[in-house]
């Protein structure tokens, strides 16, 4: 009995072993130099000041390898967005935090401490990889962004501490020494800051300053004091809606008690109005934005309000387009 198939297998042994010599092995993605997530932690944080801390942590490599920018990839894809001829523009690096103040001022700023992951040109300043915007508003409560761009003269940012100077200009003192001291429920919006301590602080003072006012400075131009006959209307979408005579019959209302010349609608902005508007009565509505008047068309032909006759308006329901609540 021959066995021919073993002369074959000397023949191939060879080539095999030259291909696995001809192709290394690729290495793993752990051995790549690469900007992992961006990181911003509180490092300090008081009602004066408050010190941030951005960090670009490197992986794969040590800032003792002298790496060049081209070396380095990044966790996070570089942001982009379409030109006008249907081209792709590659933006800036960016990374933010939003932070709580208690001032309208522009808030003083300066860097304590910086390293870089790749060192720039010469000439480059780490001022110019951060950005702290003025003061926004946001449920009465002001907010800075600091923008830092780890990106700089050919080098590029392995961590920044950003120090914030911000004085309470005296209401915003007055509501935190309202709070001071005392354990204060997280306030809706805090988690997108980077203090939501200070945030939510200053949320609960300011709606306490506001109950404070004078009642009767109040009482005039204030409308849930004007009337104790409220029609509460649940708005499902966006779009024209409408109000028969006979809602309000339905809602216990008579038609003896409705004047269509006084007849007037309000909705809450930027957020729904509480189930219960009687909780705390003539304070509630105090802790919201403000209530917005919506134009109304009366359908009525004699001058007296009955079951046949008619309001339309147009409301914005809960979901909608974000330029419906926001200008930018």
């Amino acid at each position: 009995m021959r066995f021919r198939p073993s002369s074959a297998l000397f023949t191939i042994l060879p080539v095999a072993a030259l291909l696995c010599a001809a192709h290394p092995a690729t290495p793993s993605l752990a051995d790549v130099p690469r900007v992992g997530v961006p990181e911003v932690d509180i490092a300090s944080a008081s009602d004066a000041v408050t010190v941030l801390v951005f960090a670009f942590p490197l992986t794969g490599a040590t800032i003792d390898d002298r790496l060049t920018a081209e070396e380095l990839r990044w966790a996070r894809p570089r942001p982009a967005t379409t030109g006008s001829a249907g081209e792709t523009i590659l933006l800036p690096r960016r990374h933010q935090a939003v932070v709580a103040v208690p001032t309208r001022a522009v808030v003083d700023w300066e860097i304590a401490d910086h390293s870089w992951l790749v060192t720039p040109g010469k000439g480059a300043l780490p001022e110019t990889t951060v950005e702290v915007t003025p003061p926004q508003i946001h449920r009465d409560v002001p907010l800075v962004t600091v923008i830092v761009s780890p990106e700089c003269a050919g080098g590029i940012l392995g961590s920044v501490t950003v120090i914030l100077r911000h004085s309470p200009q005296p209401r915003y003192s007055r509501a935190l020494d309202i709070t001071g001291g005392k354990s204060v429920p997280e306030a809706f919006g805090a988690r997108a800051t980077a203090n939501p301590e200070l945030f939510s602080r200053l949320a609960a003072g300011l709606s306490d300053l506001r109950r404070q006012g004078n009642a009767e400075d109040r009482q005039g131009d204030h409308p849930f004091l004007l009337t104790n006959n409220w029609l509460e209307v649940e708005i499902e979408r966006s779009g024209a809606h409408s109000i028969k005579g006979e809602d309000f019959t339905f809602a216990g209302i008579s038609n003896s008690q409705v004047d269509p010349e006084k007849l007037r609608c309000y909705r809450a902005y930027p957020v729904a109005l509480p189930d219960d508007p009687e909780s705390t009565p003539a304070t509630w509505q105090d802790d919201y934005a403000g209530l917005t008047e919506v134009a109304l068309d009366i359908l009525d032909t004699d001058g007296n309000w009955d079951d046949a006759d008619e309001l339309r308006f147009h409301a914005i329901g809960p979901d909608d387009w974000h330029d419906r609540f926001f200008s930018s």
